[in-house]
């Protein structure tokens, strides 16, 4: 619990050091939101992302389509335009309620890599609740206006599904 920023119940530190750090006394629920920026960045390094050390876009908080990344971009890079797409757009073109709501919060919560991660979290807890298994240790909450909604999620689920698998490939 000595690295990071005070307060946080984990952080994790980009390659070369690739440290996921979960403090004792706050980081009961982090893992997977920690985990998600690990496999983010890991994706990036060996695919040589445009945007550096995180696939989905690291720290902008750019919610618009990127034509060009969606076109030109690796797989894992198109697969994140479609991805936000669907977690800030309906198929009309409007603004999602989760949208909405971290749109009015500050920054941190409209970065594209704690985005991702807060899903991931929602996803996980969805995928263990679906097996009966109650992990505390891996997402604790994982719910409110920052998060994305289970029926949001829902329409992410099968992207989600294939970065994972992908990225393990």
């Amino acid at each position: 619990g000595a690295r990071g920023k005070g307060g946080a119940a984990g952080h994790y530190e980009a390659t070369p050091y690739s440290v996921i750090n979960i403090t004792k006394t706050q980081g009961i629920g982090v893992l997977a939101h920690e985990y998600a920026h690990a496999v983010d960045n890991v994706i990036s390094f060996y695919t040589g992302g445009k945007s550096q050390k995180f696939v989905s876009g690291g720290r902008t908080t750019r919610k618009g389509y990127d034509e060009a990344i969606a076109e030109s971009g690796n797989w894992f890079e198109q697969q994140f335009e479609e991805f936000f797409n669907i977690l800030y757009f309906d198929k009309k073109g409007a603004e999602t309620k989760f949208n909405q709501s971290i749109s009015k919060k500050e920054e941190y919560w409209n970065r594209r890599n704690e985005v991702f991660a807060r899903a991931s979290e929602v996803w996980v807890k969805i995928k263990l609740n679906g097996a009966g298994i109650k992990n505390h240790f891996l997402v604790l909450g994982a719910g409110g206006p920052a998060y994305p909604d289970v029926p949001l999620l829902m329409k992410v689920g099968p992207l989600m599904t294939k970065l994972y698998k992908k990225a393990f490939e």
